[in-house]
């Protein structure tokens, strides 16, 4: 999301592995219509894909709307990576024909955030009335939870394999953005 802060990591990345074929594509998967070009982008790149991380974690102290009419947390830490996966899927699949079992991975990044909603609401599923944040990013972990296990079902005959981690704890100012 944010351009220089990735060159200079992508620079990073370059210096240290200078052999290695880094790309960079830069896309806020809050918004379906980057999502969706990145995952152009992908293809345009590559022909398979052994590993997909979706590591989207965001909070915010009050409710926004994107441009498309989605609450900003609930696309960018959900549907975007939703509709990338989906989209890059066929990628997926391609290195899992020509891998091991289980060599081709999706792994979600998620939170046990999720373990504090009693659920989620489907008839306010992006909490577009009555926001509150901390309950909105919670209910966004558990459905990047309920997507993990569903594609992971899905994906199993393919032989990939769909995971979800919880980061725990980390050092940066995330949790300021929430609300008290």
């Amino acid at each position: 999301r944010n351009p220089e802060r990735s060159l200079a990591a992508l620079a990073e990345l370059r210096d240290a592995v200078p052999d290695a074929q880094v790309d960079m594509i830069i896309a806020d998967l809050a918004e379906l219509a980057q999502a969706k070009r990145a995952a152009a982008e992908i293809h345009s790149l590559t022909d398979r894909i052994d590993v997909l991380l979706n590591n989207a974690g965001g909070i915010g102290k009050e409710r926004v709307v994107t441009s498309e009419g989605n609450e900003a947390v609930f696309a960018g830490n959900h549907i975007g990576p939703f509709l990338l996966t989906r989209e890059v899927l066929g990628l997926l699949r391609a290195a899992a024909q020509k891998g091991a079992q289980g060599a081709v991975r999706v792994i979600n990044t998620s939170s046990s955030a999720a373990e504090l909603t009693p659920g989620l609401d489907w008839e306010n599923l992006q909490m577009l009335e009555d926001h509150k944040a901390s309950p909105a990013y919670c209910n966004v972990k558990l459905a990047n939870l309920m997507f993990t296990r569903s594609l992971g079902q899905v994906l199993a005959g393919d032989g990939i394999v769909v995971k979800a981690v919880h980061p725990g704890v980390v050092a940066t100012n995330f949790s300021s953005y929430g609300d008290d």
